[in-house]
């Protein structure tokens, strides 16, 4: 096959893969989206007809208000929607990753799993998967971006990412972080300056910008929507969630959610917030955040390994290995990480490490595969890169093998 038809055949084949994909994430849609999507669905609705922003989510509301808009006010068209774009738009983002870390193949295969994500499928909160895209194209951008534009950019992307998903936040003061250490012990041990700043001052400037214009509009045109305290009621409502199905408690709180001050009241008497619950009820925290370290050990690999077609799933993966041995090119995860400068290795590492972050968070307040979403566009992209270098290695030793042979 040429170079030519293999580009066609390929451009093909994602063409298959998005019309399948789309409909598959609209069908499989949750006929229930439960109360958190129907208040972002409403919160979609305030944006677009009085130009108003979810104080917890501003630009997921502006998202939703773009689909809103699209659907000519049909309910449910509005929220299937949504759903498929959203799904299909993150197996892109991630096929783009693989393709830039690996190969072209290497991406189709990453946009194909994305799309039989079992639970990327069946969760009805989509802010996880927006949240997931623009966490993609903060990797994307220090990928593909010019060396001044790269930090400014991906830092950008998070910003976005954590006015959909507060716990992003986390992940960009995990990056910041990673990167300033690195800085300061590049400088302790007397070596060059690393290049963190190569940018100068005009592409921070314009990031900084952005952002700050960003959140002065959402922060001033915000919804009439009742405001609390984030941390404490986000810990309130996944303890009760928690402790109810831990105690095997449903029929008496079917919907501890709705319940989880009269829980929290119960189990834990003069705690009003996550601090107070700490400070006096230490060993119910520490049964709680068992819990859910014993979750998080399932839940974890749900979120790409929870696949929805399993022998379909298995039979292309198997055909992707095959690809290599039938071309007989020994496959390396070098094919596209060693185009990368070192600079460019090391923000990537700071991207992917700083996700520990959301990991440990889940401990504290829930882990479930809906909570994991965010970290596809790092585990998937492991998981392939991992595939590539056992079957190189494979390769090679029948190389060496068959050489020593002759």
């Amino acid at each position: 096959m040429t170079h030519r038809a293999s580009w066609i055949f390929a451009a093909l084949l994602l063409a298959v893969l998005c019309v399948a994909g789309y409909r598959e994430a609209t069908l499989r849609a949750p006929a229930s989206l439960g109360p958190d999507q129907e208040e972002y669905l409403a919160s979609g609705v305030a944006a677009y007809e009085e130009q108003v922003f979810f104080w917890k989510a501003p630009l997921y509301s502006l998202w939703l208000a773009a689909f809103y808009r699209i659907s000519g006010g049909d309910a449910a068209r509005y929220a299937r929607l949504e759903k498929g774009v959203s799904v299909l738009l993150l197996a892109l983002m991630l096929g783009a990753l693989a393709w830039r870390l690996i190969d072209g193949r290497t991406g189709l295969l990453a946009v194909f799993w994305t799309l039989q994500c079992k639970y990327l499928l069946v969760e009805p909160n989509n802010s996880h998967t927006l949240a997931a895209i623009l966490f993609a194209s903060s990797g994307l951008c220090l990928l593909t971006l010019k060396p001044a534009q790269r930090l400014p950019a991906a830092l950008f992307a998070l910003f976005l990412a954590a006015q959909v998903r507060a716990e992003m936040w986390l992940v960009l003061g995990g990056v910041i972080a990673i990167l300033f250490l690195r800085e300061g012990w590049e400088r302790l041990r007397e070596k060059r300056r690393t290049t963190l700043f190569a940018a100068g001052s005009v592409w921070w400037g314009v990031g900084l910008a952005l952002a700050l214009g960003v959140w002065t509009l959402f922060h001033f045109r915000q919804g009439s929507e009742n405001h609390y305290r984030l941390l404490d009621e986000a810990f309130a409502q996944n303890f009760a969630a928690n402790y109810v199905e831990r105690n095997g408690l449903e029929a008496q709180y079917p919907s501890p959610w709705r319940s989880c001050h009269e829980i929290r009241r119960t189990v834990m008497p003069g705690a009003e917030g996550l601090v107070d619950a700490i400070r006096l009820h230490p060993g119910i925290v520490a049964a709680h955040i068992r819990h859910n370290v014993r979750v998080s050990l399932r839940a974890i690999p749900a979120s790409v390994l929870g696949i929805d077609r399993k022998g379909l799933w298995a039979l292309v993966v198997g055909l992707y290995l095959v690809s290599y041995l039938v071309t007989w090119t020994a496959p390396s995860t070098t094919t596209g990480w060693s185009r990368l400068s070192e600079e460019q290795k090391w923000q990537l590492g700071a991207l992917a490490g700083s996700t520990i972050a959301l990991v440990l968070s889940t401990w504290l307040f829930r882990a479930a595969a809906r909570y994991y979403i965010q970290l596809i566009p790092v585990l998937l992209p492991a998981l392939a890169l991992a595939l590539h270098w056992i079957l190189g290695n494979r390769m090679r030793i029948h190389d060496q093998r068959h050489s020593s042979c002759l």
